[in-house]
């Protein structure tokens, strides 16, 4: 695939562009199309991708014939075929032996022993973090690095996505506004998506630390918001108020955020059976 960085460009301004139709209801035409050409140029008329490209052809169609929902609530919507093209693209890249990864990335795939990593080209150093969901691809995280370090994080987790961009913005990582895409897939319960993009300047150790956040994070995902849906403004409320405790926990006694969770999570289960 001869435009790979600018699929993923494209693909990241089209979430962000579905999220703002979502918040606004306001839908673009002209800007759509745009994107659409963009990502039909990145693609460049791949056979690999044929079948799918005639799925987001058949959306475009109902969409410029005024059925939005086809941008991403009916189940072949653009949206959606473009996870799955997504996913298939990262399926063909080559993964990455430990060999092949720098010190800096030896390190960071020690910490997270359940991640796997894809490599665009070394020449672009654009890493995936692939969570899975059983034995399927879950949500797709890129790491970009150069003189800076970008991530894009991708969660169906407010909780574990809200704490990780704390901690980040706590090491010099400037944060966007966490964003979503609902209903993604309205019969699965983690249906949702939440991203943001995170970027410094790169310095020693910033990986380490990024691993470290996540590692400590990875099991945050048994709270409140994310058992009960959809949630009152007052729950809302409660639930950053623990976070908050927890990211106070973590920073001062640097206990990991998933052992909190568990005695939590322990002691509810506890107060139930008295």
């Amino acid at each position: 695939m001869k435009n790979f960085e600018a699929f993923n460009q494209v693909n990241e301004n089209l979430k962000s562009f579905i999220t703002d139709y979502q918040l606004t209801k306001k839908f673009d035409k002209d800007k759509f199309i745009e994107l659409h050409n963009q990502l039909s140029y990145s693609l460049d008329n791949n056979k690999l991708y044929e079948d799918l490209f005639i799925y987001l052809k058949n959306a475009i169609n109902q969409i410029l014939d005024g059925n939005l929902d086809y941008l991403i609530k009916e189940e072949y919507s653009y949206h959606n075929i473009l996870w799955k093209l997504h996913q298939r693209i990262i399926s063909f890249q080559k993964h990455i032996s430990l060999k092949d990864l720098s010190k800096e990335f030896k390190k960071f795939n020690e910490i997270l022993k359940t991640k796997k990593f894809f490599l665009k080209d070394k020449e672009n150093n654009i890493y995936y973090i692939i969570t899975t969901i059983g034995s399927a691809i879950g949500h797709i995280s890129t790491i970009k690095i150069d003189k800076n370090i970008r991530l894009e994080y991708n969660d169906h987790s407010p909780s574990r996505i809200y704490l990780i961009k704390k901690l980040l913005e706590k090491e010099n990582f400037g944060c966007s506004e966490i964003k979503i895409l609902k209903n993604i897939f309205p019969k699965k319960e983690t249906s949702d998506n939440l991203f943001f993009i995170a970027e410094k300047k790169k310095e020693d150790n910033d990986l380490q630390k990024l691993a470290e956040i996540m590692e400590a994070c990875i099991d945050i995902d048994w709270i409140l918001l994310d058992a009960k849906k959809p949630y009152t403004q007052e729950e809302l409320n409660n639930e950053i108020k623990l976070l908050e405790g927890i990211y106070v926990l973590y920073e001062v006694y640097k206990i990991k955020p998933k052992k909190i969770i568990k005695k939590i999570n322990e002691t509810i289960v506890k107060n139930c059976l008295n």
